[in-house]
This record gives C-alpha cells, sequence and structure tokens, in this order.
C-alpha cells in the first residue's frame, strides 16, 4: 500500500474573523459594510453608513434615506442593528411604536405645555439579511454624545445646576412613559444623549428600550408586588432599583434609578461600586442606605454639605408606594428649588466640565451658606461699565456755597467756585457796559408821559359822579362843641363814592334833633 504524502499550502491560510463579544459577553454580529441598502416595513428605503457605535447586542451606524449618495458624517438618522435572534431590539421596536409616534408626542406636549419629551420619534423599523444572517432594525434621529462619556471627560463630576436640569427632563420623559403604561428600568448615563441638531444642543434624551416593561395588565390594572427570579437584577447593576434586583417594576423603581444617577453625578462615586459583581451585596446595600438617608448623604459627600433638595427627594422615593404614582410636579419642583438654592442662574442651559467645591461663605445672621461663584456657567467677561453724567454737573465742585455746618464759621462767608480773572472782565469792555448802565438809568428817571384819552374820560366821569352825590348833600351846621368829630367833605381831598355816602349818612343822624319826653322836637329851618 503507497504510503500517503502530505501535499504543501498552495496559498496563505485564511484567518477566520473573530467573533466580536460585548462586554456584557454577549456575541456581536459582524460588521454591515457601508453602502448597503434597508427596506423598513414602510418601503422606505435606508442607505448604511460608517460605524459610530456598539451596544451590549448590536450595533448603530449612520443612515440616510437618500439612497443615490454616500452617507456623510453630517447625516440626521442613524440605524440600530441586532441579530434577529436577540430579543431586546424587540422589545424596543414595540414599545416605540405604542409609545413614540410623532403625533403622541406632539399632543402630550401641547396638553402639557412643554417644548421638550426627551424621546425620540419612531422612523422605521424592519428586517435585513446580509450574508446569510437575518438583523432587526430600527430608525431613529441621531443625536450626539452621551451622558456616559462626558461625565468621564469631566472628572467624575456635573455642575449642580446642570445635574437638576438634566433630572427635571428626564422627570418629563419618564411621566410620558409611565402614562402609556410602560417603564424604562435602565436609566443611566450612555443611554442618556444629548441633542444633535441646531437647537437642541441643552436638550437631553432617554434611548435604549430593550429592558423597557409594561406595568399594567391587559385590564389596566398595576401588577402586584412579587418577586420574579427570572427577572431579578435586571439593567446596570449600578442603578439598579431595589425592586429590580428582585424582578418586581414600577414607577418608583425608575425614580429610585434617576435618583441614583444624580447622586453619582454630584458626589463622583456610588457607596456600592467598589464591588459591582456581587448583586447581592449591592442590593443589600442599597436597602440599607434607603432605609437612611442622611448616612447616605453623609457618605458620599464626607467633605461637604450635599444639596438639601437630594435628600428630599429620596426620602420622598423611600416613601412611595409599589403602585403609588408619583408626583411628578413636586419632584420637578424639588429640583428647581435646588438650582435656586445653590445661586446659579436660571437660563436652562448645561454645561460640562470639572466641578469646583462650592465655598462656603460665613454669615453670623445666616450661618454658612454656600455659593458656587466658580462654576464654569456663572463665569462671564466683565465689560467696564460706562456712566453717564449730566453736562452740567462738574465733579468735586462744591455748588451750596453757602451751608451752614458746625465748623463753618459764624457768618458765612459767600464765595464763587469761579476764579477771578482780570482778563475775563477787560475783554469784556468795561466802558461799554458803563455806557449801558447809564442810558437805561436815565430812561428810568424820565417824566411819565401824559395820560391817554381813554384815562382821562373815565377819570372826568368820576369827577362828575362826585359833584352830584356832593350837591345833593345837605350843608352841615358848625359843630357847637369843638372837640366833637364831625364829618366834612372839605377835609378830605378826594373822597371816594363809599365815603361820600358815609358821611351823607353822618349828616342825616346829625341833622335829627334828640328825643325828649318820647317827643320829637322838629329842628328850626
Amino acid at each position: 500500500m503507497p504510503r500517503r504524502t502530505t501535499e504543501p499550502a498552495t496559498g496563505a491560510e485564511i484567518e477566520q474573523p473573530k467573533k466580536r463579544v460585548a462586554s456584557n459577553g454577549n456575541r456581536l454580529p459582524d460588521p454591515i459594510r457601508e453602502g448597503e441598502i434597508l427596506v423598513d416595513i414602510a418601503k422606505n428605503q435606508w442607505k448604511l453608513g460608517s460605524s459610530v457605535g456598539v451596544g451590549g447586542f448590536g450595533e448603530i451606524y449612520l443612515a440616510s434615506s437618500n439612497t443615490y449618495k454616500p452617507v456623510g458624517s453630517d447625516a440626521q438618522h442613524v440605524v440600530k442593528v441586532e441579530p434577529h435572534k436577540n430579543g431586546p431590539l424587540f422589545v424596543e421596536m414595540n414599545c416605540y411604536l405604542r409609545v413614540a409616534k410623532s403625533d403622541m408626542i406632539d399632543e402630550w406636549k401641547k396638553s402639557r405645555r412643554l417644548k421638550h419629551v426627551g424621546l425620540s420619534h419612531y422612523i422605521g423599523s424592519g428586517s435585513h439579511v446580509y450574508r446569510g444572517e437575518k438583523y432587526r432594525f430600527l430608525v431613529l434621529e441621531r443625536f450626539g454624545q452621551d451622558l456616559g462619556k462626558l461625565f468621564l471627560q469631566s472628572g467624575r463630576r456635573f455642575p449642580v445646576k446642570t445635574v437638576f436640569y438634566l433630572g427635571i427632563q428626564i422627570l418629563d420623559t419618564l411621566e410620558y412613559i409611565h402614562s402609556h403604561g410602560y417603564i424604562h428600568a435602565d436609566i443611566k448615563g450612555s443611554n442618556l444623549l444629548l441633542g444633535y441638531r441646531k437647537g437642541t444642543e441643552n436638550c437631553v434624551y432617554l434611548l435604549d428600550f430593550g429592558l423597557a416593561c409594561r406595568y399594567l395588565d391587559q385590564n389596566g390594572v398595576h401588577k402586584e408586588y412579587r418577586c420574579d427570579q427570572r427577572k431579578a437584577h435586571d439593567g446596570t447593576l449600578e442603578y439598579t432599583s431595589r425592586d429590580a434586583h428582585i424582578g418586581a417594576h414600577s414607577r418608583r423603581g425608575d425614580l429610585e434609578i434617576l435618583g441614583y444617577n444624580i447622586l453619582q453625578w454630584l458626589c463622583g462615586k456610588l457607596p456600592w461600586e467598589d464591588n459591582v459583581a456581587d448583586p447581592e451585596y449591592i442590593h443589600t446595600q442599597k436597602k440599607s442606605f434607603m432605609s437612611n438617608i442622611p448616612l447616605l448623604m453623609r457618605r458620599c459627600f464626607p467633605n461637604s454639605e450635599p444639596p438639601a433638595v437630594l435628600s428630599q427627594y429620596l426620602k420622598y422615593v423611600a416613601s412611595l408606594g409599589f403602585e403609588t404614582k408619583p408626583d411628578y410636579t413636586y419632584c420637578k419642583n424639588l429640583l428647581r428649588q435646588g438650582v435656586e438654592d445653590s445661586g446659579y442662574v436660571d437660563d436652562g442651559k448645561l454645561v460640562f466640565g470639572a466641578s469646583p467645591v462650592a465655598r462656603i461663605i460665613k454669615n453670623k445672621k445666616r450661618g454658612d451658606k454656600r455659593r458656587a461663584t466658580e462654576e464654569p456657567e456663572n463665569i462671564a467677561e466683565l465689560k467696564p461699565m460706562k456712566i453717564i453724567r449730566s453736562t452740567l454737573r462738574q465733579p468735586c465742585v462744591a455748588h451750596n456755597f453757602n451751608r451752614m455746618t458746625r465748623n463753618s464759621p459764624a457768618s458765612p462767608v459767600l464765595r464763587s467756585h469761579l476764579q477771578f480773572s482780570w482778563e475775563k472782565i477787560i475783554s469784556g469792555n468795561p466802558e461799554r457796559q458803563m455806557k449801558k448802565h447809564a442810558t437805561l438809568n436815565r430812561k428810568l428817571s424820565a417824566p411819565i408821559p401824559a395820560k391817554s384819552e381813554p384815562v382821562l374820560l373815565i377819570q372826568r366821569q368820576s369827577n362828575r359822579v362826585k359833584q352830584k352825590l356832593t350837591a345833593s348833600l345837605p350843608e352841615m351846621p358848625e359843630p357847637t362843641n369843638p372837640g366833637k368829630q364831625t364829618a366834612d367833605t372839605s377835609s378830605f381831598s378826594n373822597p371816594t363814592p363809599a365815603m361820600l355816602e358815609i358821611i351823607s349818612k353822618m349828616r342825616q343822624k346829625a341833622s335829627t334833633p334828640a328825643i325828649t319826653g318820647g317827643k320829637k322836637v322838629k329842628s328850626e329851618r
């Protein structure tokens, strides 16, 4: 039997591509080439561009509805692709179909008078086969950077104002989702993205509904509180709620997860992050600290005073019942109060960066008050203020020269704020001024001109009236008693008509004889 010989390899051996594995251990699909065309359930075509991110179950690509041009880096849409056998994208697609339609979100914003709800509108979805493997895909709006990366770039701290503004926006989004019977169950920095379009830079959006589930049954009744080991510890362990650790999900769980995110953004690290590989340990730590909020605050803020509203928020969440509807307005007002208490400008802007320690200002009356005067959003360029003064006002010149004070002399000294100058006097031609004054004095001393004709007529008429009154009066006899005063017109050079009337009455009284024995004595004529 002839001996078998092995033939040498004629070409280079082709290496099989390595299987990609996500951080959570799930196998990721092979990359899809750029330019691949996907068709959604509405028969709309989407052209894939470059990959922009890898998740726990799939990959995200830039996409465009224009299939005739290459997809540029400025594309306005993305496509999330996962293997068809994976379940999270199927759950997310159904959630978007039931909750995230454009008309539903717009109606909610109008009814609540909101400008923004941090939820991507549903655009399209479908299935696609690539190289023999079947995929699911979901078309979404493109967003900016996620908060998880920004948190690390900012030195694991966010400014207080930014944290509370993020919390307010996320509460608006959770209220909308809860109103449609769903909870998110996986709120974290990597699932919170800033807006990409112009005008949405200060807006945050909640994405990745792969763990979302309904908390209401088919009859609209809240599901009862029970342990479910199949769903126990679902979500990201650092932020998972105490209910989710046993497989129970409710609205209060979402608010608790948000509270852990807010706490981490402010203090930098959660107390149980030292052992994230042990779910039971993390669950025990959360139960212990949520039953003693002051201890949690001291542990997270050992060298500074935590915002008071953070403790109030966590206490409120801890007091909620499993089926209780949260008071979203109360929670948002708490966070707004936190912005005001911290002394920040309420401008709605999200500013990221290293957050310096707020200075503590001592005040005897009000006690210690924390002022965040070094936050980046509160630092502005100082411009000199131009003071507008009246042109008549001269600085450093006294205007009230005769004001009496306790240090002033007994007799006030009249002074002028203008200095004496012979040059000004000579330049004014004093001889000419003296001539003007002399001419004015001569005019004033000139005799008064004769009266005008109307004045003479009035005076003549007055004299005629006086003559008539005087002529009608009887003559007065000479007084017998020289000491007795009588009325005589001769004593008045120019009596008035009223005076003449009084003199007439006095003469009549003087001519009447005295009454004796009740009989009148007739006067001799």
